[in-house]
């Protein structure tokens, strides 16, 4: 047993050394100054915005017109009407969450920009800028991670209509 209990600590003690070294590898690679991560994160978001339009610009809209005609010329067989209903509510969902998305990107940029601005006075305390930072992160990667998953199931969507809708 207490051969044991001393091989556990020591690999204790090495967890927490690989933890320590991983978390100051991480804060070094991430040494960018405040206002050079708002820049990186306001391209992100512009990035994010135009693959968000391209989405309902182009694929939303031509999806929408293949679930018609899919409505009217689709064999009704269970495995067909199951993957429409799908559609249908992929479609639905993203036409709720279109405008949320819209008015997340423009408080977004709004924020990045005050944020920066206050950099530049200097009016915001060192500990607070990392928090900040850290905020709009969380929300920019919330927001990809939507756009992200609306690209893949519009993707789905369009090669199950290809199908059958030319």
């Amino acid at each position: 047993f207490l051969r044991h209990f001393n091989h556990t600590q020591a690999l204790k003690s090495s967890s927490k050394i690989f933890t320590v070294t991983v978390l100051f590898l991480m804060a070094a690679c991430t040494s960018k100054s405040p206002s050079d991560q708002i820049a990186s994160m306001q391209k992100r978001l512009s990035k994010a915005e135009k693959h968000l339009e391209i989405l309902y610009n182009e694929d939303f809209n031509v999806l929408i017109g293949k679930c018609m005609a899919l409505d009217t010329v689709l064999p009704l067989i269970v495995e067909n009407e199951e993957c429409l209903f799908l559609m249908k509510q992929y479609l639905q969902q993203f036409e709720t969450t279109y405008p949320i998305m819209t008015d997340d990107i423009s408080y977004s940029r709004q924020q990045l920009s005050n944020l920066g601005d206050d950099i530049n006075a200097g009016i915001i305390e060192a500990e607070k800028v990392t928090k900040y930072i850290a905020d709009e992160e969380a929300a920019l990667k919330r927001l990809e991670a939507q756009v992200d998953y609306f690209s893949e199931r519009f993707d789905e969507q369009r090669k199950f209509a290809r199908r059958f809708v030319k």
